[in-house]
């Protein structure tokens, strides 16, 4: 768990409903984006993130309440520190990883609670880009995997894909990214969850764990919340697990992947 300088204590609505468990917006997660965002919008989001890129500076979003320390910002787009070659980053301890990844974490975290997109492309993997997992489960066949570019302007896109398939019911999920974000990545306040570890699963269900072998090579970082309503029992708990992987020194964002109870 990160310590105390870094993530606040949280208090939380009450949950309804077992079968579909849902956290009041209102109170966990950022204000969605308004609809109908330009293409001018678009693309100078697109010309930020590309001028950025091409500099290497790391671009800050603006002062909301967002954790954002001036260390974990330059980190978006270098971590100094290698891992060893002979050393796949998913067998690294606990301790290693966190030393090695968290300030690139914190980067990731705060520009998803920011809904920032440009700032989130910068640390995306400039070659395998990232893959979006609706569950724990990574489906290679058919998750969605996005490019810094397409990351860069995410939020304003509102071009619908297919996400996956939902626990249970079996639905499609069709939805822009601003949607799927809302209701998949960040559904609720992971930048002040009371737990987070590094190589370590918190949060388990009935759904297969196989990012190990999708991602060896990839820091697991989990950010969770144990539940809101003690009525359920813990049944309502909820994680965001997000997998670096390095290059050249650098560390990038490869998976993005959604914890919750399923059937």
């Amino acid at each position: 768990m990160s310590g105390p300088e870094r993530f606040d204590d949280i208090t939380h609505e009450l949950v309804t409903g077992l079968d579909q468990i849902t956290v009041p917006p209102s109170t966990l997660r950022s204000q969605a984006p308004r609809r109908g965002a330009t293409l001018f919008a678009a693309a100078a989001s697109a010309l930020v993130v590309g001028a950025a890129l091409a500099v290497g500076i790391a671009i800050r979003p603006a002062n909301d309440g967002v954790v954002a320390p001036a260390a974990a910002t330059a980190t978006a787009t270098a971590a100094v520190t290698r891992t060893p070659a002979s050393t796949r980053a998913r067998a690294l301890s606990e301790a290693e990883a966190k030393r090695l990844v968290e300030p690139t974490a914190i980067v990731v975290v705060n520009a998803l609670k920011s809904r920032f997109g440009a700032q989130l492309a910068l640390v995306v993997h400039p070659d395998k880009g990232v893959r979006f997992s609706m569950y724990p489960y990574v489906r290679t066949d058919r998750d969605q995997v996005l490019t810094a570019a397409d990351i860069a302007v995410a939020f304003a896109d509102p071009t619908v894909r297919l996400w996956g398939i939902t626990d249970g019911k079996g639905d499609e999920v069709h939805a822009s990214f601003a949607d799927y974000d809302a209701r998949y990545v960040y559904d609720v306040d992971y930048a002040k969850a009371p737990e987070v570890a590094y190589n370590r699963a918190i949060g388990t269900g009935n759904t297969v764990d196989n990012s190990a072998t999708v991602y060896p090579d990839a820091v697991m970082v989990e950010f969770h919340y144990p539940g809101f309503d003690p009525k359920f029992g813990g049944m309502d708990w909820r994680s965001l697990r997000l997998f670096l992987e390095q290059k050249d020194g650098s560390w990038f964002l490869v998976g993005v992947v959604h914890g919750e109870w399923t059937i």
